[in-house]
């Protein structure tokens, strides 16, 4: 399985940062080590995955980097595939993730975890009794305790198909979040919850001091 990291944001939260290692937002350094070093080595320690590309398009947007990433690359995209932000992860077993899209025949598998910060957007997770959807998305919220996303998806056929076929706004870009609700209402969207996991986020000062505090260890 091929992973895709998404990674041409402006990275406006963190410029300091970037201005003074003169680096794009993935390769910030944690303790001396680019972030996406990191990122490499736990998404290689896994079994099932082959190839690591860089889908690094500035402007188009979360869901425009996946939507041209094909033409972008000059590569055939094999699915399923995984598609993960350059900014953050949980280092979970992506084998198990796979097991479950298979299992409960689902279009997507969308990483979330239960956060207490106030500045993440909030997916609503409906608990069924044999797997958990995902149901909505909102961005501005006041919850103090919810689930989000991770910014890691794993996803199939449908899904990819569903995210090509959105079109490019005004701007030339296409937002993976501003479409979240039309293709959860539209697709199998399975939540795998990664709570008790270590998650590394580098998108905000205070992210990147906490990672490298958690790296450090």
């Amino acid at each position: 399985m091929d992973v895709y990291i998404i990674c041409g944001g402006e990275g406006k939260r963190v410029s300091a940062y970037t201005t003074w290692y003169e680096c794009s937002k993935h390769e910030i350094p944690i303790n001396g080590i680019p972030f996406n070093v990191y990122m490499e080595r736990w998404l290689r320690s896994n079994r099932i995955i082959g190839n690591v590309y860089y889908s690094d398009q500035p402007g188009v947007g979360t869901g425009g980097a996946i939507k041209s990433m094909d033409k972008y690359l000059k590569i055939d995209i094999r699915v399923p595939f995984v598609a993960i932000y350059g900014d953050c992860y949980s280092p979970i077993d992506i084998y198990d993730m796979y097991r479950e899209l298979l299992e409960l025949d689902a279009d997507m598998m969308v990483a979330t975890r239960l956060v207490n910060e106030p500045d993440y957007g909030k997916v609503n997770v409906y608990h069924g009794n044999e797997y958990d959807y995902v149901e909505s998305y909102v961005r501005k919220h006041d919850s103090d305790s919810y689930m989000t996303n991770t910014g890691m998806y794993m996803i199939d056929r449908r899904a990819y198909e569903y995210i090509r076929n959105i079109p490019w706004d005004t701007s030339g870009s296409v937002s993976l979040e501003d479409n979240f609700n039309a293709i959860f209402r539209s697709l199998r969207c399975i939540s795998y919850d990664t709570t008790e996991l270590p998650y590394y986020d580098i998108g905000t000062p205070k992210r990147i001091i906490s990672t490298m505090e958690v790296l450090g260890r």
